[in-house]
């Protein structure tokens, strides 16, 4: 018998198990749960610029965002997320933590504040949702 029989036939095994492994083990919501992550995000209001700072963040479908929002300003801000349901408002000089949330839409959605008169029209930011990292 050719002496490289055995070992090319356990290298060939061992692939297939990976290859099976790969196809039947991680299942669609087993990838999704392994490449979605947790986001910790700041956005803080600039009473100067009468703006969202950062005015884009970017994320993955499937990651969880823990959102903070500073208000520096004599103002009260808020912020609305019509594509998630979200809409919260800040005090003048405040902080305020939002309840996590997953985002599950690919897109880019607009988040604004939700103060529905001057100055606070200008102040408008995009969440990007890209899909799954592979």
């Amino acid at each position: 018998m050719n002496k490289y029989f055995f070992p090319v036939a356990i290298l060939l095994v061992l692939l297939a198990f990976c290859a099976a492994y790969a196809i039947f083990m991680l299942t669609p919501a087993a990838q999704d749960k392994y490449v979605s992550m947790r986001r910790d995000m700041i956005i803080t209001f600039d009473k100067d610029a009468h703006a969202f700072a950062p005015e884009t963040f970017t994320v993955s479908l499937g990651d969880t965002i823990y959102l903070e929002l500073v208000n520096d300003d004599i103002l009260p801000h808020g912020i609305a997320i019509d594509a998630y349901g979200i809409t919260t408002f800040v005090g003048a000089g405040d902080r305020a933590n939002l309840a996590p949330f997953t985002v599950t839409k690919v897109g880019n959605f607009t988040f604004y504040c939700p103060h529905l008169n001057d100055p606070h029209l200008s102040e408008l930011g995009t969440l990007v949702v890209l899909p799954l990292r592979r």
